[in-house]
C-alpha cells in the first residue's frame, strides 16, 4: 500500500514538473524609446523640412495584455518651446512666429481613441481646437510600433500662424519659380519600442 501511494505521489510530481509553464505577458509604453518626427513643406514643389520635439509629457501609462490595451488611457502634451529642427535660428522663428500665434500655443495635446487592429484615431488639440485624425500603425517583433499620419493645419484654423511664419521666412520659402510658399500639410511619424514583461 505504501509503495502504491509513493508511486502515485512521484507520478503527480513528475507530471507537474514536466508540465510547460504558461507565462502571462504585459506591454507598457516606454517614452525613452520613442522618436517623434514631423515633416513640413515649403516651396511650390513641396520640399520637406523635418523636425521633432524635445519635451513630450505622457500620462496614463499602464500595462496591458496587448499594446492596444496599454494605450487606451494614454494622453500626451508637447511643449512647443522644445521644437527641434537642428537649426536654433529656425527653431526660434517657429516658436515666436508660429506657435505664439496659436491660442494656447505653448502646448500641443493629444490622445488615442478607437485603437484597433493596425488602425486608431488620434485626437489632436491645436490652436485650442480638437480634431480627430485617422492613422495607421504596424507592430514588428511584438514590441516595435510605427505609426504615421498627415494633418492639414488649416483644419485647426491656423492660417494666421502659417501666414506669420511665411512672412518672416519669405526669402527662405521662395523657390526657383519666385513664389514664397509654406504648405499647411504636415506629416507625423512616431516609432516606439514597448516594454514586454512576462511572469
Amino acid at each position: 500500500m505504501f509503495k502504491k501511494i509513493a508511486f502515485f505521489l512521484f507520478l503527480v510530481f513528475l507530471l507537474s514538473y514536466c508540465k510547460p509553464s504558461t507565462k502571462t505577458c504585459s506591454f507598457i509604453y516606454e517614452p525613452k524609446t520613442t522618436n517623434l518626427e514631423w515633416t513640413a513643406y515649403k516651396f511650390t514643389q513641396m520640399l520637406g523640412v523635418k523636425g521633432s520635439f524635445k519635451d513630450v509629457d505622457v500620462k496614463g501609462l499602464k500595462a496591458g495584455k496587448t499594446i492596444e490595451e496599454s494605450v487606451t488611457d494614454l494622453t500626451f502634451s508637447i511643449k512647443t518651446s522644445g521644437v527641434d529642427t537642428k537649426l536654433p535660428e529656425r527653431d526660434a522663428k517657429l516658436v515666436k512666429y508660429f506657435f505664439a500665434k496659436l491660442l494656447k500655443g505653448e502646448t500641443l495635446e493629444g490622445k488615442f481613441q478607437n485603437v484597433g487592429l493596425n488602425k486608431a484615431d488620434l485626437v489632436l488639440k491645436i490652436n485650442n481646437e480638437e480634431k480627430t485624425i485617422p492613422l495607421e500603425y504596424s507592430i514588428e517583433n511584438e514590441t516595435r510600433v510605427s505609426l504615421k499620419t498627415k494633418i492639414n493645419l488649416l483644419d485647426w484654423n491656423a492660417k494666421e500662424a502659417l501666414d506669420s511664419l511665411n512672412a518672416i521666412c519669405k526669402d527662405l520659402h521662395t523657390g526657383t519659380d519666385g513664389i514664397s510658399k509654406l504648405w499647411p500639410d504636415v506629416e507625423i511619424k512616431v516609432v516606439s519600442t514597448f516594454q514586454k514583461k512576462c511572469e
